[in-house]
């Protein structure tokens, strides 16, 4: 064989040798594998450094020191925090939102103008055994009412005793109990005041005297009555 060819097949293997050392430097964790050699190394000159391949066996001599280092430096700190950079412009304007759900409903709020009622008798006869009805406020809408009464009792007749009531759908809610009243024209004086819920649209004043029989009883009354939310 020619030393022309032995020369060629010495390159290709020193290539492919190459190709597979170049493959493997660094290693797969990015180790790259030295040897340094001794000062007191005959071998190789002192100081001299040489790389080599792990993957494929290779390692240093008896005369060599191991170093070996990273491709890729270790991570250095972190740097001090720039600036704040400027004031970046105004975006545009977005869509219009979706409308919200309707909210809770409010308190109850405060209570309205209150309306008021009256009405007055004047010499009305008591004759009648029992209570009679001496005035009337009629036609009433549904509440709460805040009523009084003023009058006077009167007896032509002798000295004698009356008494008074509210009454708001049949029931009594205020009386006077029993007072006296005299004769010789002479008015008795009363009031009454209470509070009542109106249901069936009247509240009236009925009056008594123990002189009924003489007929010489009669009463005068100004009845007032004011409609209200409620009572506190």
């Amino acid at each position: 064989m020619s030393r022309k060819l032995i020369s060629a097949g010495v390159a290709v293997v020193a290539l492919a040798a190459a190709g597979v050392a170049y493959a493997s430097i660094p290693d797969s964790a990015g180790v790259i594998h030295g040897c340094y050699s001794k000062a007191s190394s005959t071998a190789t000159p002192p100081g001299s450094l040489r790389v080599i391949d792990t993957g494929l066996g290779q390692s240093c001599g008896l005369n060599e020191v191991s170093l070996n280092w990273n491709q890729q430096g270790v991570k250095g700190a972190t740097g001090a925090q720039g600036p704040a950079g400027p004031q970046g412009l105004q975006g545009p304007q977005g869509p219009q939102g979706s409308q919200g759900q309707k909210g809770a409903t409010g308190p109850t709020g405060p209570s309205g103008t209150s309306h008021g009622y009256g009405h007055a008798t004047g010499g009305i006869a008591l004759d009648a055994a029992g209570y009679n009805q001496v005035d009337l406020i009629s036609n009433l809408p549904f509440g709460h009412y805040m009523v009084w009464v003023a009058g006077t009792i009167g007896d032509n007749g002798g000295d004698s005793h009356a008494s008074c009531e509210l009454v708001s759908d049949g029931s009594s809610f205020a009386d006077t109990g029993t007072f006296p009243t005299h004769g010789a024209s002479y008015d008795a004086p009363f009031s009454l005041a209470g509070d009542d819920i109106v249901t069936q649209g009247s509240i009236e004043v009925d009056c008594h005297s123990d002189d009924y029989q003489s007929k010489n009883s009669f009463a005068r009354t100004d009845l007032e009555a004011i409609r209200v939310d409620a009572f506190n």
